[in-house]
């Protein structure tokens, strides 16, 4: 039987993430370029930018991949305090509902974004 002890899991834990940031950081620089300047965002903030992104969305129970690539594009598309936003309060609604897991709450926001949908369904 194979044994993975708690420090080899984080190490692993800590590859994966530094994985994910870089991936995230490349694509920020390729297909949000414009929206990341328009929020006075330079290049070499993008990399804390996305880490910190992870560690708020964590927050909001939003921990899969894909839906924190997603919560990351929305730091890009609206700004990198989107959840807090007065302009924006429906999607820190969204992000605070107790009930729903991160990926329903990712998926409400971008429905919200492509089709206008209200966020209370």
């Amino acid at each position: 039987m194979i044994r993975i002890r708690k420090a080899q899991m984080e190490t692993f834990s800590s590859v994966r993430i530094d994985s994910f940031v870089a991936r995230m950081v490349r694509h920020l620089e390729d297909a949000f370029s414009e929206e990341i300047a328009s929020h006075g965002i330079d290049k070499t903030e993008l990399e804390p930018l996305v880490r910190r992104g992870v560690r708020d969305a964590e927050t909001y129970g939003v921990v899969c991949e894909d839906d924190l690539e997603l919560y990351i594009q929305c730091m890009a598309l609206l700004g990198p305090q989107f959840d807090r936003e007065p302009d924006l309060a429906w999607a820190g609604r969204i992000l605070l509902q107790t009930d729903l897991t991160g990926s329903e709450k990712m998926d409400r926001i971008n429905d919200h974004l492509l089709f206008g949908l209200d966020e209370a369904r």
